[in-house]
């Protein structure tokens, strides 16, 4: 497996990801290469995990775009890929498969209904506790989100803009997971208690 991940060209070189397992320390790192050309290192950290949560901050004091959540995922199985054995990356990306799909669902939701909010414009939008789906709109205010769904109450609603832009993977699966709680109605003071429900489904493609 190549483990080089594309990120297309800029100024008209290409620039690519090389993922980095240094065996003797047992640490993660990404290789930016550019033109042909190593240019900088991002790391190294302990895990994979840590690599794929901080390369959007790398990608943009470097100034490049950041990664999407299906970018993500398969950077991170590149990662675990570079230590060689691939049944432990295959092991670790299935245990991880079902929560992390939604979040990474609702990332790329909220990535591309920011790309479309009109400067110095919020707005409403809705998804999916389930799966991190959304209808791709963006409404003026929380009562028509909630109108517009044909279950509201299996729904999020957040504000746009969010953070600085959008939230990070991480944050979407606590939202998701807490959302998910919450409507079991098995909260108490913000804290799940037992809780009996299974975790979030794997989304349908």
């Amino acid at each position: 497996m190549d483990l080089t991940f594309d990120l297309g060209t800029r100024g008209g070189a290409p620039t690519k990801l090389h993922p980095v397992y240094d065996a003797r320390r047992e640490a993660y790192a990404l290789q930016l290469w550019e033109n042909g050309q190593l240019s900088d290192e991002h790391g190294p950290y302990p895990y994979a995990g840590d690599v794929v949560e901080t390369a959007d901050d790398f990608l943009d004091r470097r100034g490049i775009r950041r990664l999407t959540g299906a970018e993500r995922t398969d950077l991170y199985a590149r990662l675990l890929t570079a230590t060689g054995d691939l049944f432990y990356a295959q092991c670790v990306l299935a245990l991880a498969e079902p929560q992390d799909q939604a979040a990474m669902l609702m990332y790329d939701g909220i990535a591309e209904l920011m790309a479309r909010l009109p400067e110095d414009q919020s707005g409403i939008a809705a998804f999916r506790i389930e799966d991190g789906s959304t209808d791709g709109q963006i409404y003026p205010n929380a009562e028509a989100a909630e109108a517009a769904q044909d279950d509201p109450e299996a729904c999020t609603y957040l504000m746009l803009p969010v953070g600085q832009g959008h939230w990070s993977v991480d944050l979407c699966l606590e939202h998701l997971e807490h959302e998910a709680h919450r409507r079991h109605g098995c909260m108490v003071l913000g804290v799940p208690v037992r809780c009996w429900h299974a975790p979030l489904p794997t989304p349908q493609a």
